[in-house]
């Protein structure tokens, strides 16, 4: 998939996971996602959870994966959008499609997770028919919540249906 800036391609562990590395390592991109911090100290951690992680999401076998986000000026890859089923409090898939973003910290602030998102949310609402995808953020994350509202998203209040915390719950409707 393509955008004006961006190719988005499956992450390909572990031939990707420097740039993998290089996102997740980044403690102001972990601030809001503890469990992936906690696994970010070192690269092959990091590697050896999602190169088992990756492989279950995509066989699902409904479309769900985590794409890479690459740069299509100099071909680096500088993040990740993902389309996925939201787990419950235990961990466990559940029906529901979220979308989530994960951007290298030299390219905050310049549109690029907006304009991945309408790759992803064109993909999740047309060509796989989904009729709703979620946006789970942590309320004191301002830039995301941002980056829902560019999308149109509609807030839906505060949920402890995922992740096991709470979250502001984001929606948008085929």
């Amino acid at each position: 998939m393509k955008s004006d800036r961006l190719i988005l391609r499956p992450w390909q562990l572990p031939a990707d996971k420097e740039s993998f590395f290089q996102i997740y390592q980044n403690s102001e991109v972990t601030y809001f996602l503890p469990r992936i911090r906690q696994l970010a100290t070192d690269i092959e951690s990091l590697n050896a959870h999602f190169s088992v992680r990756l492989p279950t999401i995509r066989n699902q076998g409904n479309g769900s994966d985590w794409w890479a986000m690459i740069d299509r000026k100099n071909n680096q890859i500088i993040g990740s959008i993902i389309l996925q089923n939201l787990p419950d409090n235990h961990g466990y898939p559940t029906p529901d499609s979220e979308i989530g973003w994960h951007l290298r910290r030299d390219y905050w602030g310049q549109g690029y997770i907006t304009e991945a998102a309408k790759v992803i949310l064109e993909y999740g609402l047309i060509t796989l028919q989904l009729p709703i995808i979620y946006a789970v953020v942590n309320p004191d994350n301002y830039r995301s919540i941002r980056v829902t509202e560019r999308l149109g998203m509609q807030s839906m209040g505060l949920t402890n249906k995922y992740y096991d915390t709470e979250a502001l719950l984001f929606s948008i409707e085929a």
